[in-house]
């Protein structure tokens, strides 16, 4: 079930930690064919601080904002975490 949150905030780190060892136990989170990062494999704390940058990005009401906001959200909601 996913945990609900607010659009726009993060789930704390430990609670991001948890959804991602249940989600990748493998210990590897794989992006492919993205427009943002292109193809890459990311560890719990380099998808943690590639999200948390999506998120500040999506903050600064710039043109890219919105990609970011939405990359962001699909990450999340790929480890159980629903923004609405």
């Amino acid at each position: 079930m996913a945990k609900v949150m607010t659009y726009g905030v993060m789930p704390t780190l430990e609670e991001f930690e948890r959804a991602f060892d249940e989600k990748c136990p493998s210990g590897m989170f794989t992006v492919r064919n993205c427009k943002r990062v292109g193809n890459e494999n990311y560890t719990c704390f380099g998808l943690w601080t590639e999200v948390q940058t999506a998120v500040l990005e999506w903050g600064l009401n710039e043109e890219s904002s919105e990609a970011a906001g939405n990359w962001a959200s699909a990450i999340l909601a790929s480890l159980g975490f629903e923004w609405v």
